[in-house]
């Protein structure tokens, strides 16, 4: 999302003010509702959240609707609150996943297996010459199946 959000509407640097703005509300917001319902539930509520909307912003795109692209960028960034909101709360759970002898090597290489996955979100791009929505159509799918995963 990070990476699409300069290509929302006609004004890029709005678009990523927006999605950098964000941010803030959704690690506040994730610190407390992980007070109430647990970190398993709100990383998984998250997710899918999150991976709903980018489904749902990966079938508007293409459009030219100006009203269509006003609800293409709420989609965004409501997907981006979900994944800011996840993505700070996945350090937290992963490192209280391990036992204390392995944290920090597991942490390490969980935070080395996300990196590799950012890797591969550039090469997801490729597939825009195919079908437009295909990138933000696999991100949000792996994104809601994460979250379901980790009921």
């Amino acid at each position: 999302l990070s990476f699409a959000s300069t290509s929302l509407s006609r004004d890029i640097f709005t678009n990523f003010q927006l999605s950098v703005a964000i941010e803030i509300p959704a690690y506040i917001c994730c610190l407390f509702m992980i007070d109430y319902w647990g970190r398993r539930p709100v990383l998984s509520f998250c997710q899918i959240f999150s991976g709903v909307a980018c489904i749902c912003c990966a079938l508007l795109q293409g459009s030219e609707d100006p009203t269509l692209m006003i609800v293409r960028l709420c989609c965004s960034l409501v997907g981006k609150f979900g994944e800011a909101a996840a993505f700070g709360l996945v350090y937290l759970y992963t490192a209280e996943l391990f036992p204390t002898c392995i944290r920090n090597r597991a942490v390490g290489f969980c935070a080395l297996m996300g990196k590799l996955g950012g890797i591969t979100t550039m090469l997801l791009d490729l597939l825009k010459d195919f079908w437009l929505p295909a990138p933000v159509m696999i991100m949000g799918l792996s994104a809601t199946l994460a979250g379901v995963l980790a009921l």
